[in-house]
C-alpha cells in the first residue's frame, strides 16, 4: 500500500484528507512542515500533500528543504490551498508540483487526482527500473565485447583501439607480444580443457605483473600482448619481462600438464619503432619470432636488421629444451595452423608463386553464425570454433594452411584446387564439424575465392 504524508495545520481538513484517502492509502498525517521534516529523515512517503500557507514554513520552504535530501528528491507532491490565485499555481508547479488542489475539498477531486499522481508515479518507477535494468545490460555487455570470455582480460578489438587512442594523445609507450610456448603440446597430450587451463594460468601471470600499470589482452590463440602507455628505461622493460619470465615458472611448478611450457616476448617502444597499434604489433611479432627461435622462454627488443645477438637473454639451451623443439616441430597430418599474422605472409607468398607457376590456389573463408550475446552464448560459440578448427585440420592436407581470422571465423589457403573441386573440401569439412558439432543454434557458412597471382612483396 502507498504511503501519503499529509502536512497541514488544520486538524480538521487532515482528518477530512485521511477519511477520503484511507480506503485506498496509509495516510500519516503532521501538522507542520518541520514534523513533516523530520518524519522522513526515519521513513520514506510515496506522495507529499502540503497545504500552502503553514505556520512556521509554508508548504512550498517545506518541499524545497525535503528534496535536498537526495532519498526523497524524486517524491511527488500535490500543493493545498484555499486561494484562487493563478500567480501561487504557477510557482507550485515551477517548484516541480504534480497538482495542486483547492479547499474545501470535493471527495470525489481528492481521491481522482491522488489516484491519476500515483498511477503517474507507479508508471515512472516501472520505466526508471526497466532503464536500470537496460542500463545494466548494456553495461554488461560493453564488458563482454571487450573482454575475453575464457581469461577475462580485454580482447584485441579493445586492446587495438586503447592503443591508439593513448599514442594519439603522446606516441610514447612500450608494447609487448607474449606467446604462450608449446601450447599446443598441451593440447594435444592432455586435451581441450588442459589447453584451457594452460591459457589461464598465463592470463594470471601477466594480468599480476601488470597490474594497473598497463594493458593486459588476449590476441587469440596463445597470443598474448600488453601496453604500457608511458616511456620506460630499457633497464625497466627488462625487469618486466624477467618478472613475467619468472612468475609463470613458479605458477606452473605445480601443474604437470603445463611442464615444458614457458612464455616468449617481443618487445617494441612506441615512436622508435611504430606509432599506432598495427605498426607495433607486427613489430614485436618479428621480435617474438627471434625470441622463439633462439630458444623460448627469453625476450628480444625489436630492430630494423634483428640480429641474432639482439635478444637479451642468454641464447645456450639445454638438451631438454632442444628436445621440446625438435618435437614440436615434427610433422603431423593435416592442415597447417598458424597465427594471423603469419598467414598473412604465407597468403602472399602463395600469391606470388600463382603469378610465376599459374599453380591453382583458393581462400576458404568458414563462418560460423548463430547463438545469443550471452556470456553463455560466448562459450557455446567458442567451444564449437575449436570444434570447427579441428575439422579443419583434420579433412585438409599438409600444404594447406589455416589460421583464426575473427571469434566466429576461420581462413583457409587451398591449393591445388579449383571451383569444380572446392565443394568436394567444404563437403569433408562440413562432415567433420556435424561430427563434433554440440549446440544446434550454430550454423556453418563458407565464401570462397581464387587467390589472385601477386608480384607485390610480402611484408
Amino acid at each position: 500500500m502507498y504511503k501519503i504524508l499529509a502536512v497541514d495545520d488544520d486538524i480538521f481538513s487532515l482528518q477530512l484528507v485521511s477519511r477520503i484517502l484511507q480506503s485506498e492509502y496509509e495516510v500519516i498525517a503532521v501538522s507542520s512542515g518541520d514534523e513533516a521534516i523530520a518524519w522522513l529523515k526515519e521513513n520514506s512517503a510515496d506522495l507529499l500533500l502540503l497545504d500552502y500557507y503553514m505556520p512556521g514554513k509554508n508548504g512550498l520552504e517545506t518541499l524545497r528543504e525535503i528534496r535536498r535530501n537526495e532519498k526523497d528528491a524524486a517524491t511527488p507532491a500535490i500543493f493545498i490551498t484555499g486561494e484562487r490565485d493563478i500567480t501561487l499555481e504557477v510557482t507550485c508547479f515551477r517548484e516541480g508540483a504534480e497538482d495542486v488542489i483547492r479547499k474545501p475539498y470535493a471527495p470525489e477531486v481528492v481521491s481522482s487526482r491522488v489516484g491519476r499522481t500515483m498511477e503517474l508515479y507507479r508508471l515512472r518507477s516501472q520505466l526508471e527500473k526497466k532503464l536500470d535494468e537496460k542500463t545494466e545490460q548494456v553495461e554488461k555487455l560493453s564488458q563482454q565485447t571487450m573482454r575475453d570470455v575464457l581469461t577475462g582480460l580485454y580482447n584485441r578489438f579493445y586492446a587495438q583501439r586503447a592503443v591508439d587512442i593513448s599514442l594519439e594523445r603522446k606516441c610514447e609507450g612500450v608494447f609487448l607480444m607474449v606467446d604462450l610456448d608449446n601450447f599446443k603440446q598441451v593440447n594435444d597430450q592432455f586435451g581441450h580443457v588442459a589447453g584451457d587451463f594452460a591459457l589461464k594460468k598465463a592470463s594470471e601471470v601477466l594480468l599480476e605483473i601488470t597490474g594497473e600499470g598497463g594493458i593486459a589482452c588476449r590476441m587469440g590463440g596463445d597470443e598474448f600482448a600488453i601496453f604500457v602507455d608511458h616511456a620506460m628505461e630499457r633497464e625497466k622493460i627488462e625487469d618486466l619481462c624477467d618478472r613475467i619470465l619468472q612468475k609463470y615458472v613458479k605458477t606452473i611448478d605445480s601443474e604437470p600438464a603445463m611442464d615444458g611450457t614457458s612464455l616468449s616476448i617481443g618487445i617494441t617502444i612506441a615512436g622508435q619503432d611504430g606509432a599506432n597499434f598495427e605498426e607495433l604489433y607486427n613489430a614485436a611479432d618479428k621480435a617474438l619470432y627471434f625470441a622463439k627461435r633462439n630458444g623460448k622462454n627469453r625476450y628480444c627488443f625489436y630492430s630494423d636488421d634483428m640480429p641474432v645477438e639482439e635478444c637479451a637473454r642468454e641464447q645456450v639451451i639445454d638438451i631438454q629444451t632442444l628436445s621440446n623443439i625438435i618435437q614440436e616441430n615434427r610433422t603431423v597430418n593435416g592442415s597447417y595452423q598458424v597465427p594471423y599474422a603469419d598467414f598473412r605472409r604465407i597468403y602472399n607468398y602463395v600469391s606470388r608463386s600463382v603469378a610465376r607457376t599459374n599453380q591453382a590456389a583458393r581462400l576458404l573463408l568458414l563462418s560460423l553464425n548463430g547463438g545469443e550475446e550471452t556470456e553463455e552464448g560466448q562459450k557455446r560459440c567458442e567451444e564449437e570454433m575449436y570444434h570447427l578448427e579441428q575439422a579443419v585440420v583434420s579433412s585438409l592436407r599438409r600444404n594447406d594452411v589455416s589460421a583464426r581470422y575473427s571469434a566466429t571465423q576461420i581462413m583457409v589457403v587451398l591449393m591445388d584446387v579449383t571451383e569444380e573441386t572446392i565443394g568436394v573440401v567444404i563437403h569433408r569439412i562440413r562432415e567433420k564439424f556435424m561430427e563434433r558439432k554440440r549446440w544446434p543454434e550454430f550454423q556453418l557458412q563458407y565464401q570462397d575465392t581464387p587467390v589472385k597471382g601477386s608480384g607485390g612483396a610480402t611484408e
